[in-house]
C-alpha cells in the first residue's frame, strides 16, 4: 500500500492507496472555467486511476501539482 500525503491548509493528511477496482477522487479546477472546487494543494504524491479517461478529470489537470505519479489508465499525463 502506498502513503497518499496531501499538503493543505489543514495540514498533512496521510491516506492509504485503496485497491486498484476503487477510484480516488480529488476536487480540481476545470480548465474551461467551470464552477468546481479546487483542491488547495503546494505538493501532491500520490498514484491515482480513472477509468472514463475524461479529459476534465484531474488525471489530465494533473500540472496543478509539484509531483504526481499516474497510472497507465490515465489517458493523458500532465505535469509528470
Amino acid at each position: 500500500m502506498e502513503v497518499i500525503n496531501f499538503l493543505t491548509w489543514l495540514g498533512i493528511v496521510e491516506k492509504l492507496i485503496v485497491p486498484d477496482d476503487i477510484f480516488i477522487r480529488i476536487p480540481y479546477q476545470h480548465h474551461y472555467g467551470k464552477t468546481v472546487w479546487i483542491f488547495n494543494a503546494l505538493k501532491v504524491s500520490f498514484i491515482c486511476r480513472y477509468g472514463d479517461g475524461d479529459h476534465n478529470s484531474p488525471c489530465y489537470l494533473a500540472g496543478f501539482f509539484q509531483k504526481v505519479s499516474i497510472l497507465s489508465s490515465c489517458h493523458r499525463i500532465v505535469g509528470r
